[in-house]
């Protein structure tokens, strides 16, 4: 019991608030340890992680990070425009989802510490095992990349939808023509890929519980 207690109150040492949009608060860097403890005292704290591909060399070294320069001013805020489409994404999803946290590799290790990233990459299938969800960023190359922007595939259509409740649910589902639908695998469609080539990210995804 006791260990089932400590695997879900683990937390990444550095997450993001991903903020909240309608009232103008911009994402921001926190350090879980300093988080209040009612925040995750009575039952743990939903986070979501990322999985996505740096990219080629010249885009990985424009990236987003964070370092000791720029710590202090991450834990400010984070304005969303200077992020990669990717982190945008990520951002939104998590926003829309109402899950306020978000772990990204390269803003939540200090990148120019290595006794940090030895530290938080060991703790990889902690991470990944214990985020609510892990987005698979799976049609971008590279950070830069948006998948949110992308078009569907082959044929689709889109479905009203309406969920009669207490408050009432509208929107739509989409449906789409599934090439390969003799395999179950959900990895079979991303096979060109470049996120499924990287030994990274076989990892998270093995180890996410959804994604």
């Amino acid at each position: 019991e006791a260990s089932r207690t400590a695997a879900m109150n683990f937390l990444p040492a550095r997450l993001i608030d991903v903020g909240d949009a309608l009232n103008g608060k911009p994402p921001r860097l926190v350090i879980t340890s300093e988080m209040k403890p009612s925040a995750w005292k009575d039952e743990p704290t939903e986070y979501m992680a990322l999985s996505y591909c740096w990219g080629p060399v010249d885009e990985t070294s424009r990236l987003l990070k964070t370092t000791h320069d720029t710590m202090g001013s991450r834990m400010e805020k984070i304005e969303l425009d200077t992020m990669p489409l990717v982190f945008q994404d990520a951002v939104t999803v998590a926003q829309t989802l109402n899950i306020q946290y978000l772990w990204i590799d390269s803003l939540c290790i200090i990148q120019d510490d290595t006794r940090d990233w030895q530290i938080e990459s060991s703790k990889m299938a902690e991470i990944f095992s214990n985020a609510y969800l892990t987005l698979i960023a799976a049609s971008s190359s590279g950070s830069n990349d948006s998948f949110l922007s992308r078009g569907l595939p082959g044929p689709c259509c889109a479905v009203p939808l309406k969920i009669p409740s207490e408050e009432s649910i509208l929107g739509e589902f989409s449906l789409r023509f599934r090439r390969r639908w003799l395999t179950s695998d959900k990895m079979a469609e991303i096979s060109s890929s470049r996120w499924i080539t990287r030994g990274w990210t076989f990892q998270e995804e093995r180890l996410a519980r959804r994604v």
